[in-house]
Protein backbone atom coordinates (compact mmCIF):
# COMPACT_ATOMS: atom_id res chain seq x y z
CA UNK A 1 0.00 0.00 0.00
CA UNK A 2 1.74 3.60 -1.08
CA UNK A 3 1.83 5.72 1.97
CA UNK A 4 1.56 9.73 1.58
CA UNK A 5 3.79 12.07 4.04
CA UNK A 6 1.43 15.19 4.08
CA UNK A 7 -0.45 15.27 7.89
CA UNK A 8 -2.63 18.24 8.65
CA UNK A 9 -3.75 19.20 11.69
CA UNK A 10 -7.24 18.30 12.85
CA UNK A 11 -9.68 21.08 14.49
CA UNK A 12 -8.64 20.13 18.01
CA UNK A 13 -4.82 20.69 16.94
CA UNK A 14 -3.92 17.53 17.09
CA UNK A 15 -1.59 15.60 13.91
CA UNK A 16 -2.35 12.17 13.41
CA UNK A 17 0.49 9.71 11.22
CA UNK A 18 -0.36 6.50 13.20
CA UNK A 19 -0.02 2.97 11.36
CA UNK A 20 -1.85 3.14 7.91
CA UNK A 21 -3.42 6.66 8.61
CA UNK A 22 -1.32 9.24 6.43
CA UNK A 23 -2.80 12.50 6.94
CA UNK A 24 -6.16 13.91 8.37
CA UNK A 25 -9.21 15.95 6.98
CA UNK A 26 -11.06 18.77 8.84
CA UNK A 27 -14.93 18.21 8.83
CA UNK A 28 -17.17 20.49 6.80
CA UNK A 29 -19.10 22.61 9.12
CA UNK A 30 -22.97 24.36 8.15
CA UNK A 31 -23.79 28.25 9.10
CA UNK A 32 -25.94 27.22 11.99
CA UNK A 33 -23.22 24.83 13.55
CA UNK A 34 -24.68 21.57 12.80
CA UNK A 35 -22.23 19.31 10.60
CA UNK A 36 -22.79 18.67 6.94
CA UNK A 37 -20.12 16.09 5.31
CA UNK A 38 -19.90 12.63 7.01
CA UNK A 39 -21.15 11.08 9.97
CA UNK A 40 -18.81 9.79 12.67
CA UNK A 41 -17.55 6.00 11.79
CA UNK A 42 -18.79 6.36 8.49
CA UNK A 43 -16.22 5.22 6.06
CA UNK A 44 -15.76 6.78 2.87
CA UNK A 45 -13.90 5.72 -0.48
CA UNK A 46 -12.89 7.92 -3.54
CA UNK A 47 -14.85 7.93 -6.75
CA UNK A 48 -10.97 6.57 -8.26
CA UNK A 49 -10.47 4.30 -4.92
CA UNK A 50 -7.17 5.61 -4.43
CA UNK A 51 -8.16 6.91 -1.14
CA UNK A 52 -10.48 5.43 2.16
CA UNK A 53 -11.19 7.67 4.67
CA UNK A 54 -12.49 6.75 7.94
CA UNK A 55 -14.50 9.85 9.77
CA UNK A 56 -13.76 10.10 13.40
CA UNK A 57 -15.97 11.73 15.85
CA UNK A 58 -13.16 14.42 16.84
CA UNK A 59 -10.06 13.91 14.35
CA UNK A 60 -11.85 14.62 11.39
CA UNK A 61 -11.30 12.26 8.18
CA UNK A 62 -8.64 9.76 9.12
CA UNK A 63 -7.31 8.88 5.37
CA UNK A 64 -5.23 6.47 3.71
CA UNK A 65 -3.73 5.94 0.20
CA UNK A 66 -4.91 2.49 -1.06
CA UNK A 67 -5.97 1.12 -4.54
CA UNK A 68 -7.87 -1.79 -6.25
CA UNK A 69 -6.34 -5.22 -6.45
CA UNK A 70 -5.45 -6.90 -9.92
CA UNK A 71 -8.51 -7.86 -12.06
CA UNK A 72 -11.06 -5.66 -9.92
CA UNK A 73 -12.19 -2.31 -10.74
CA UNK A 74 -13.73 1.08 -8.59
CA UNK A 75 -17.85 1.04 -8.90
CA UNK A 76 -19.89 2.93 -6.96
CA UNK A 77 -22.02 1.61 -4.33
CA UNK A 78 -24.12 2.73 -1.36
CA UNK A 79 -23.31 6.34 -1.71
CA UNK A 80 -19.46 5.41 -1.87
CA UNK A 81 -17.17 3.40 -4.23
CA UNK A 82 -15.66 -0.08 -3.15
CA UNK A 83 -13.69 -2.22 -5.78
CA UNK A 84 -15.80 -5.04 -7.31
CA UNK A 85 -14.59 -8.26 -9.50
CA UNK A 86 -14.62 -6.69 -13.36
CA UNK A 87 -16.48 -9.52 -14.53
CA UNK A 88 -18.96 -12.15 -12.28
CA UNK A 89 -19.82 -15.30 -13.32
CA UNK A 90 -22.79 -17.88 -12.58
CA UNK A 91 -22.87 -21.29 -12.72
CA UNK A 92 -25.92 -23.47 -13.06
CA UNK A 93 -24.15 -26.92 -13.86
CA UNK A 94 -24.66 -31.19 -13.81
CA UNK A 95 -25.75 -32.45 -10.23
CA UNK A 96 -28.38 -29.35 -10.33
CA UNK A 97 -25.46 -27.16 -8.34
CA UNK A 98 -25.78 -23.19 -8.66
CA UNK A 99 -22.42 -20.55 -7.53
CA UNK A 100 -23.47 -17.18 -7.74
CA UNK A 101 -22.07 -14.11 -9.35
CA UNK A 102 -20.10 -13.37 -5.48
CA UNK A 103 -19.46 -17.13 -4.80
CA UNK A 104 -22.46 -18.46 -2.82
CA UNK A 105 -23.01 -21.73 -3.55
CA UNK A 106 -24.98 -24.99 -3.06
CA UNK A 107 -27.44 -27.63 -4.84
CA UNK A 108 -30.94 -27.33 -6.20
CA UNK A 109 -33.70 -28.43 -4.53
CA UNK A 110 -35.69 -30.17 -7.55
CA UNK A 111 -36.31 -30.26 -10.84
CA UNK A 112 -37.92 -27.40 -12.24
CA UNK A 113 -37.44 -24.59 -14.62
CA UNK A 114 -36.03 -21.71 -13.02
CA UNK A 115 -35.19 -17.33 -13.07
CA UNK A 116 -31.92 -17.57 -12.61
CA UNK A 117 -30.73 -13.54 -13.21
CA UNK A 118 -32.48 -10.50 -14.53
CA UNK A 119 -32.21 -6.59 -14.99
CA UNK A 120 -33.97 -5.74 -11.81
CA UNK A 121 -35.03 -2.59 -13.60
CA UNK A 122 -38.32 -4.08 -15.70
CA UNK A 123 -38.47 -0.71 -17.23
CA UNK A 124 -35.61 -0.70 -18.51
CA UNK A 125 -35.27 -0.69 -22.38
CA UNK A 126 -32.18 -2.92 -21.53
CA UNK A 127 -34.18 -5.39 -19.22
CA UNK A 128 -33.38 -8.86 -19.69
CA UNK A 129 -34.34 -12.07 -17.84
CA UNK A 130 -32.25 -15.60 -17.88
CA UNK A 131 -34.40 -18.80 -17.30
CA UNK A 132 -33.13 -22.68 -16.86
CA UNK A 133 -34.50 -25.55 -17.01
CA UNK A 134 -32.78 -28.81 -14.69
CA UNK A 135 -33.84 -31.90 -15.32
CA UNK A 136 -32.86 -35.51 -15.57
CA UNK A 137 -32.54 -36.05 -19.36
CA UNK A 138 -28.84 -37.33 -19.27
CA UNK A 139 -28.42 -41.45 -19.80
CA UNK A 140 -25.92 -41.40 -16.17
CA UNK A 141 -29.59 -39.75 -14.83
CA UNK A 142 -27.58 -36.68 -13.24
CA UNK A 143 -29.95 -33.47 -12.75
CA UNK A 144 -28.31 -30.84 -15.40
CA UNK A 145 -29.63 -27.69 -17.45
CA UNK A 146 -31.46 -29.30 -20.32
CA UNK A 147 -32.80 -25.69 -21.55
CA UNK A 148 -32.32 -22.08 -21.74
CA UNK A 149 -34.84 -19.11 -22.54
CA UNK A 150 -34.01 -15.35 -22.51
CA UNK A 151 -36.02 -12.93 -22.60
CA UNK A 152 -35.46 -9.49 -24.02
CA UNK A 153 -37.30 -6.33 -25.56
CA UNK A 154 -37.03 -7.56 -28.50
CA UNK A 155 -36.17 -10.96 -28.67
CA UNK A 156 -37.14 -14.85 -26.86
CA UNK A 157 -34.37 -16.66 -27.26
CA UNK A 158 -34.77 -21.19 -26.48
CA UNK A 159 -31.87 -23.30 -26.79
CA UNK A 160 -32.35 -27.19 -25.81
CA UNK A 161 -30.18 -29.46 -24.91
CA UNK A 162 -29.03 -30.85 -28.40
CA UNK A 163 -28.12 -26.81 -28.71
CA UNK A 164 -30.46 -25.97 -31.43
CA UNK A 165 -31.73 -22.41 -31.32
CA UNK A 166 -35.19 -21.03 -31.39
CA UNK A 167 -35.68 -16.89 -31.94
CA UNK A 168 -39.36 -15.73 -31.46
CA UNK A 169 -40.52 -19.49 -32.03
CA UNK A 170 -38.45 -19.15 -35.19
CA UNK A 171 -35.40 -22.10 -35.92
CA UNK A 172 -32.91 -20.16 -36.25
CA UNK A 173 -29.16 -21.27 -37.66
CA UNK A 174 -25.92 -20.26 -36.09
CA UNK A 175 -24.42 -17.15 -36.09
CA UNK A 176 -27.12 -15.27 -36.28
CA UNK A 177 -27.48 -11.62 -35.33
CA UNK A 178 -31.03 -10.56 -33.89
CA UNK A 179 -30.55 -7.03 -33.31
CA UNK A 180 -27.79 -4.48 -33.21
CA UNK A 181 -27.49 -5.77 -28.94
CA UNK A 182 -27.85 -9.47 -29.48
CA UNK A 183 -25.92 -11.62 -31.68
CA UNK A 184 -25.85 -15.89 -31.23
CA UNK A 185 -22.94 -17.87 -31.97
CA UNK A 186 -21.26 -21.42 -31.39
CA UNK A 187 -18.26 -22.97 -30.70
CA UNK A 188 -15.55 -23.85 -33.22
CA UNK A 189 -17.25 -27.31 -33.21
CA UNK A 190 -21.03 -26.38 -32.27
CA UNK A 191 -19.96 -27.67 -28.66
CA UNK A 192 -21.25 -24.43 -27.09
CA UNK A 193 -24.26 -21.61 -27.67
CA UNK A 194 -22.99 -18.15 -26.67
CA UNK A 195 -25.78 -15.70 -26.57
CA UNK A 196 -24.54 -12.14 -26.37
CA UNK A 197 -26.47 -8.91 -24.96
CA UNK A 198 -23.64 -5.89 -25.94
CA UNK A 199 -26.15 -3.28 -24.49
CA UNK A 200 -25.34 -4.61 -21.02
CA UNK A 201 -22.73 -6.67 -21.51
CA UNK A 202 -24.18 -9.90 -20.36
CA UNK A 203 -23.30 -13.23 -22.11
CA UNK A 204 -24.77 -16.42 -21.92
CA UNK A 205 -22.83 -20.06 -22.43
CA UNK A 206 -24.76 -23.40 -22.50
CA UNK A 207 -22.57 -26.28 -22.72
CA UNK A 208 -23.49 -29.65 -23.73
CA UNK A 209 -22.12 -30.69 -20.73
CA UNK A 210 -25.11 -29.34 -19.67
CA UNK A 211 -23.62 -26.03 -17.64
CA UNK A 212 -25.25 -23.09 -17.82
CA UNK A 213 -22.75 -19.87 -17.36
CA UNK A 214 -24.14 -16.26 -17.34
CA UNK A 215 -21.19 -13.91 -17.37
CA UNK A 216 -22.18 -9.75 -16.54
CA UNK A 217 -19.55 -6.82 -15.91
CA UNK A 218 -19.04 -4.31 -13.36
CA UNK A 219 -21.37 -2.19 -15.04
CA UNK A 220 -24.31 -4.47 -14.30
CA UNK A 221 -22.95 -4.56 -10.08
CA UNK A 222 -25.85 -4.49 -7.23
CA UNK A 223 -28.62 -4.25 -10.64
CA UNK A 224 -29.24 -7.76 -11.02
CA UNK A 225 -32.25 -10.04 -8.99
CA UNK A 226 -32.80 -13.88 -8.79
CA UNK A 227 -30.36 -16.69 -7.27
CA UNK A 228 -27.25 -15.53 -9.41
CA UNK A 229 -27.46 -12.81 -6.90
CA UNK A 230 -26.96 -9.06 -7.11
CA UNK A 231 -23.07 -9.38 -7.60
CA UNK A 232 -22.16 -6.32 -5.21
CA UNK A 233 -18.80 -8.34 -3.62
CA UNK A 234 -21.03 -9.58 -0.66
CA UNK A 235 -21.64 -13.25 -0.73
CA UNK A 236 -23.88 -13.68 2.58
CA UNK A 237 -26.44 -11.17 0.95
CA UNK A 238 -27.54 -14.19 -1.79
CA UNK A 239 -29.14 -16.05 0.55
CA UNK A 240 -32.45 -14.15 0.55
CA UNK A 241 -35.91 -14.76 -0.58
CA UNK A 242 -37.34 -11.97 -3.14
CA UNK A 243 -39.06 -10.89 -0.22
CA UNK A 244 -35.66 -9.94 1.50
CA UNK A 245 -35.92 -12.45 4.15
CA UNK A 246 -32.53 -14.64 4.68
CA UNK A 247 -32.26 -18.40 4.62
CA UNK A 248 -29.48 -20.91 5.28
CA UNK A 249 -28.69 -22.55 1.81
CA UNK A 250 -29.22 -21.48 -1.63
CA UNK A 251 -31.93 -24.14 -2.24
CA UNK A 252 -34.42 -22.19 -0.34
CA UNK A 253 -33.54 -19.33 -2.79
CA UNK A 254 -33.73 -21.01 -6.15
CA UNK A 255 -37.13 -22.65 -4.84
CA UNK A 256 -38.79 -18.99 -4.26
CA UNK A 257 -37.83 -17.60 -7.58
CA UNK A 258 -39.03 -20.46 -9.41
CA UNK A 259 -40.22 -19.74 -13.41
CA UNK A 260 -44.15 -19.10 -12.29
CA UNK A 261 -44.70 -18.67 -16.40
CA UNK A 262 -43.20 -21.94 -17.20
CA UNK A 263 -44.21 -24.26 -13.44
CA UNK A 264 -47.72 -25.18 -14.43
CA UNK A 265 -49.46 -26.42 -11.34
CA UNK A 266 -46.08 -27.06 -9.78
CA UNK A 267 -45.33 -23.55 -8.36
CA UNK A 268 -44.56 -23.57 -4.93
CA UNK A 269 -46.04 -20.99 -2.18
CA UNK A 270 -42.34 -19.28 -2.04
CA UNK A 271 -42.02 -19.38 -5.46
CA UNK A 272 -44.97 -17.20 -5.48
CA UNK A 273 -43.15 -14.15 -3.13
CA UNK A 274 -41.69 -12.90 -6.56
CA UNK A 275 -45.04 -11.22 -7.24
CA UNK A 276 -45.07 -9.62 -3.73
CA UNK A 277 -41.18 -8.21 -4.02
CA UNK A 278 -40.16 -5.32 -4.06
CA UNK A 279 -40.47 -3.00 -7.31
CA UNK A 280 -37.19 -1.56 -8.50
CA UNK A 281 -36.23 0.77 -7.76
CA UNK A 282 -36.77 0.95 -4.16
CA UNK A 283 -38.44 3.61 -2.58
Amino acid sequence: MRALTWVQDDPMGHKANIGVIVWVMRPTWGSEGQHVGHHAGETIVTDNCSTRCHCHPTRGLLCEATQCPPKEICVPQNGTHRCLKAEGRCRVGPGATLTTFDGAGGGLVASGTYKMAALCDERSPNWFKVVVEVNECREDKVVAPVGLFLFFREAFITVNNHLEVWVNGLFTPLPATVSKAISLSAGAAGENVTISHHTTGMEVLFSPGGEVTVTVGATLANQLCAPCGNFNGEADDDLKLPNGRAVRTIAEVVDAWKARDFSGCHVSGLARMEAEAPVYPLK
